[in-house]
C-alpha cells in the first residue's frame, strides 16, 4: 500500500511531519512563485531549524540561574532537557556560551541538578502548532494549553521567535478587536 508522499524528521525526541503534496491549483492552473513558497515557507522553516542528531553534554557548574555545560555545541535558543538523578528532568534554554563551556537557563524546576549530568538537546529553535483554534486559547511558555480546555488540535509548526509577515502583505484590519 503507498503511503502519501512526505518527509519524517526526528529532532531529538521530537516528530515533524512535513507534507511535500503540490497545493490545490487555482486560476489557470500553475502558481506563481509568492503562492509556492507561502505553501513551502513552514516546510521549509522546520527543515532548516531542525538538527537531525542528538547533542549530548553534562552539567559542569550551576551559578544563579545559569547552568554551564560542556560538550554541548548547539545554536542559541535550543531546548535541551537536562536528566538528573532519581529519573528527573529538568528542561533549558541555551542563552550564550564562555570559553569552551554552553550557557543555559533552566525553565523548569532545577532540584536535584548536580555536576555531571546529563543534557541533551530537544530541540534547535522551539516551535508552536498554530491553528485557526488556538484563538483565545491560554499557552504557558512551552505551547502547551493551561485553561483545561483540553488539547490544542494541531495544524502548522511555527517558529516561535519566526520573523513577522511583511507589512504590505498583511491583511488589512476591517473590525477593531475588543480588549478590556
Amino acid at each position: 500500500m503507498a503511503q502519501a508522499p512526505g518527509c519524517v524528521l526526528r529532532e531529538g525526541g521530537t516528530c515533524f511531519v512535513i507534507d511535500l503534496r503540490p497545493p490545490v491549483e487555482h486560476g489557470r492552473g500553475r502558481l506563481c512563485h509568492k503562492e509556492r513558497m507561502k505553501y513551502l515557507g513552514p516546510q521549509l522553516d522546520a527543515v532548516d531549524g531542525s538538527m537531525p542528531f542528538g547533542v549530548v553534554g553534562t552539567v559542569q557548574a550551576i551559578a544563579g540561574l545559569t547552568i554551564e555545560a560542556s560538550d554541548l555545541a548547539l545554536p542559541l535558543g535550543s531546548l535541551c532537557r537536562i536528566d538528573s538523578f532519581g529519573q528527573k528532568t529538568s528542561m533549558a534554554e541555551v542563552i550564550g556560551f564562555r570559553q569552551e563551556r554552553t550557557l543555559l537557563m533552566p525553565l523548569s524546576a532545577t532540584a536535584g541538578v548536580a555536576r555531571g549530568d546529563r543534557i541533551e538537546n530537544v530541540t534547535s529553535s522551539p516551535r508552536v502548532w498554530c491553528s485557526p483554534q488556538l484563538l483565545g486559547r491560554v499557552l504557558n511558555g512551552f505551547g502547551e494549553p493551561t485553561d483545561r480546555l483540553g488539547p490544542v488540535p494541531m495544524g502548522e509548526s511555527r517558529r516561535i521567535d519566526a520573523p513577522p509577515p511583511a507589512a504590505m502583505d498583511r491583511d488589512n484590519i476591517r473590525v477593531a478587536i475588543a480588549t478590556s
